[in-house]
């Protein structure tokens, strides 16, 4: 049906698209919420803060005014981009799931519900561990979560848009899901000038854990957790986890 489709990752040679459709997102509100998040649980300015699942770095960029930053993710083409934006700043590839920061950290950040990726169950788990181990006694991991099943609205169409003299772009999708997975079929054009449209499709499938169940792998990661909210059009809040000793 969709013989002109391809299910190449975004995350490559396409990884300059990502911000561009994002040009709307406030990063820097974003980043002074995490501040304040922090802030409210101990950690001070000029701490050790590493992002798990940075992308582009477009959070990093603002959070280093504040502290000694690092960050990792899992596709090699976004770091490029982050590079870009962030000389002097260690960022790594590697999974949530797996990775380990040595020395810990102060504090973890997993923003922009990127824990969604972390799926099956087991796997949501190892992340949590895994940021739990990265920070020292007292540190803090915090995480954005996905949409939770209660407020995930099947058939729900979206749209965002990116238009300059030389490029337009549209992204489309139609949310849909599969039991406890959220399955996000993003359709993109591309209009370069000069170069006609192209079109592919950026499959996501995110997990939608439950609030409790969150809460629950933070503290058997040993994490005293709560879910906090910043304000109160602040749907998904985060979760925010102190290492106990």
């Amino acid at each position: 049906m969709y013989s002109i489709m391809e299910r190449r990752s975004l995350y490559s040679s396409r990884a300059r698209l990502y911000d561009l459709i994002y040009h709307f997102k406030d990063y820097a509100a974003g980043a002074a919420r995490i501040r304040e998040a922090l802030r409210a649980e101990g950690i001070e300015d000029g701490s050790r803060l590493v992002e798990a699942a940075c992308g582009t770095g477009s959070f990093l960029v603002h959070l280093r005014e504040w502290y000694e930053v690092a960050g990792y993710d899992l596709e090699e083409g976004i770091l490029d981009v982050a590079r870009e934006k962030l000389p002097g700043v260690r960022l790594s590839c590697a999974d949530m799931c797996e990775h380990v920061e040595d020395p810990p950290a102060d504090a973890i950040v997993c923003p922009f519900s990127s824990i969604g990726y972390a799926f099956p169950a087991a796997r949501l788990q190892a992340a949590i561990r895994c940021f739990a181990a990265s920070v020292r006694t007292g540190g803090v991991v915090l995480v954005e979560p996905w949409i939770t099943p209660e407020n995930f609205h099947e058939g729900t169409p979206h749209l965002q848009t990116y238009g300059d003299d030389d490029l337009k772009l549209a992204r489309s999708v139609v949310s849909r899901s599969e039991g406890r997975m959220s399955i996000l079929d993003m359709h993109w054009l591309v209009a370069r000038r000069g170069e006609g449209v192209e079109h592919f499709v950026d499959r996501h499938e995110l997990m939608m854990a439950t609030t409790g169940e969150l809460l629950a792998a933070f503290e058997a990661a040993g994490l005293q957790a709560r879910h906090a909210f910043h304000d109160q059009e602040d749907d998904r809040g985060v979760i925010v986890g102190r290492k106990v000793g």
